[in-house]
């Protein structure tokens, strides 16, 4: 027997890991440290928070935490959104946001300064040597 009720939303309760991990297990569980994960937000956040924050929006806090724990751990984007109260797809958008924002031109060649010359080419090369046997 079919019914016309309409489909209720659940919305989970979301964690807050800063307030429930020491800076010792942020890092087991997601490779940054609060002060990482603040300096991510402080580059990106602009770019991620959600133009709505109707539904319950992920802020840009959990979409990096959302990120980091998928790249920390290789876990399922269905598992970290369990973890998180969130859906999968609602993982996957998170990640791709975040990504993106981490990989524009902006960041990438604020961070990643590749040698343009010959004597810097090669200073590079001997530091890489000295490091690791690095050839």
């Amino acid at each position: 027997m079919a019914t016309n009720r309409a489909h209720r939303r659940c919305f989970r309760e979301r964690k807050d890991y800063l307030a429930q991990y020491s800076d010792a297990q942020l890092v087991e569980r997601f490779r940054l440290d609060s002060a990482g994960v603040y300096f991510i937000e402080s580059l990106i956040a602009h770019e991620i928070i959600s133009s709505s924050q109707k539904n319950h929006a992920v802020s840009p806090i959990q979409k990096i935490f959302l990120t980091l724990r998928f790249l920390a751990t290789g876990k399922t984007q269905l598992c970290n959104g369990d973890d998180m109260g969130v859906s999968q797809s609602t993982v996957s958008r998170a990640i791709t946001a975040t990504l993106r924002s981490l990989s524009s031109q902006r960041i990438v060649t604020q961070f990643i300064k590749f040698p343009q010359n010959t004597p810097d080419i090669r200073k590079n090369q001997e530091e890489f040597f000295s490091l690791a046997g690095f050839p």
